[in-house]
Formats: C-alpha cells, structure tokens, sequence
C-alpha cells in the first residue's frame, strides 16, 4: 500500500571535523527513491541526515519527513508519526536551496590562503534567499502538520516606544478533522532602515496544539532587542561630515546596539514564505 524509503548520511559522509563539498545524497539513494516512486505512487521519503541535501526528486514523492539525527529514540518518534499517533510538529531550522549555487557562502568558502572569509555579512540564511528573491525548495520555518489552520486577523499596536514590549495576538483556528501542531512565527521587515538589512529578520514564534475545530489565541511578545541592530560605528575620517549631514543629533559615531525609529511590517506565518497576515507597527 505504502513505501517508506528512508535514506541520508552517516559519520562518514558529515561530521563537525569537516564539511561536506555537496548536497548530493551519498550512492545512489536519489536514484532509489527516483525508481521506488515510480512503482508506488504512495511514496514517503524519511530524510535521516544532520544537514541539507539536495532534494531534486522532491516533486516525485508526496511525502518528506526529515527526522535529522535523532539519536536513540528516533525510530519509536518516526513511527509514532508515520503512523498518525504524533503530529509532525517540527519546522525547519534552516534553507534547503535547490542548487549549491544558490548559498550565501557559495563564492567565499573555502577561501583561499588559509583564510575563510565570511562574504555574506548579516544575510546567512534564509535572510540571504529572501533579500535576494531567490526560490528555495524548501524554506526556513516550513513544515506541515496532519491538520489545517486559519490565521485570523492579529492584534497588535499601532504605536510603540523603542525599548517597550510589544505583545502580538494572533487568533488561530484548526480547520482540519484531528488535532494538530502550529508553529506562528513573526518576521520584521524595516521600510527604510538607516543601514543594510536583511528584508526580514525571524522576531519571535510560539508552538501551539490546537484541537480539531478549535480556536486559540497565541501571544507572541517582543522585547527591546527585538528592532534593535549592531551599528559597528562610522569609518574614521567620515564621521564629521555623516555627523553633521546625514545622521543629526540623534545619533554618534560609536559602535553599538540602536533602534532605528519608523514603520515596520510585522508579517505574520507559518513559514518565512506563507505570510497570513501583516501587521503595520510605528516605532517612535
């Protein structure tokens, strides 16, 4: 009725001594699911591996769970929700790109005379993907779960002081016919930030179990880091004329953490990609 192909690395392909050169799946293994998925529509692939991999065969198979390295326990996990007696309720902690090309470390590493150098600045991640507009296979936060859920609309501040809490409330509904895992996350984006900035920066989240056909409000607060960005300072023999011209008085040429004042979209989603809702939030 169902194949379950599980496939991914072990210790000889990826370990913290060093890092891998591909994404490729080790072998033959994405020939493996290639075949076994055109035998058996109901094809389930269980990634087992401790980073990203390509993941070309992907619209093959109507099923992916990764399970990531999950040590001695794993197999009663992945059973549990293979099954149905677990929801998947893990999101994505990182890009999976569709071509090594597409990182943000493709053209900096491995570096060259004995030196890395880290090119992409504050864009590593998805704040990478996403400032580009470059479309991944999967993006950070993404992940479903054996239910469905409605966003409604969120309530949220107009105006806040730099430096106050703000707490967000997001009602979420379950929409599906069993009960499930929601992963909320809250993304800002600055609409005219003083320095480079990534488009979106992940600024809070909450995992909630809903029940089927239930409604739950999740509160979602964000503290006085949440806007706030490193400034490393000006370059020595530019800082009278930026002082004087561009920054005014608010500002100094020394290095360290600020709020820059304005508007800011708080979008709202399960994903970095599947935005439900924006909220519009001015920082004075």
């Amino acid at each position: 009725d169902v194949a379950i192909v599980v496939v991914g690395t072990n210790d000889d392909w990826e370990t913290e001594g060093n890092d891998r050169e591909s994404m490729d799946l080790p072998g033959d293994q994405a020939e493996l699911i290639r075949r076994v998925a055109a035998a058996q529509d109901n094809t389930a692939v269980v990634i087992n591996a401790g980073s990203v991999i390509d993941v070309g065969w992907a619209d093959d198979v109507p099923a992916i769970l990764d399970v990531w390295f999950g040590g001695q326990g794993m197999a009663e996990g992945l059973a549990d929700v293979v099954f149905g007696a677990a929801d998947p309720g893990g999101r994505l902690p990182t890009t999976f790109p569709r071509r090594l090309e597409d990182t943000p470390a493709f053209t900096s590493y491995p570096g060259e005379n004995g030196a890395v150098r880290y090119g992409e600045g504050l864009f590593v991640g998805y704040r990478w993907y996403d400032s580009r507009a470059i479309d991944p296979a999967f993006c950070f936060g993404h992940g479903l779960s054996y239910a469905d859920f409605s966003y409604g609309d969120p309530t949220v501040p107009e105006t806040a002081v730099a430096g106050a809490p703000i707490r967000m409330q997001i009602p979420i509904t379950n929409v599906g016919d069993r009960d499930g895992v929601e992963v909320v996350q809250v993304y800002a984006h600055a609409e005219a930030p003083r320095l480079a900035r990534p488009d979106q920066e992940l600024k809070g989240f909450a995992k909630v179990a809903i029940g089927a056909g239930e409604t739950v409000v999740v509160d979602i607060d964000l503290d006085e880091r949440a806007f706030a960005y490193f400034d490393p300072g000006l370059v020595e023999g530019h800082r009278a004329a930026l002082l004087s011209n561009q920054l005014g008085d608010w500002r100094t040429d020394e290095p360290g953490w600020t709020v820059d004042p304005g508007v800011y979209e708080l979008r709202i989603g399960s994903s970095s990609r599947d935005i439900r809702a924006v909220a519009v939030l001015n920082l004075t």
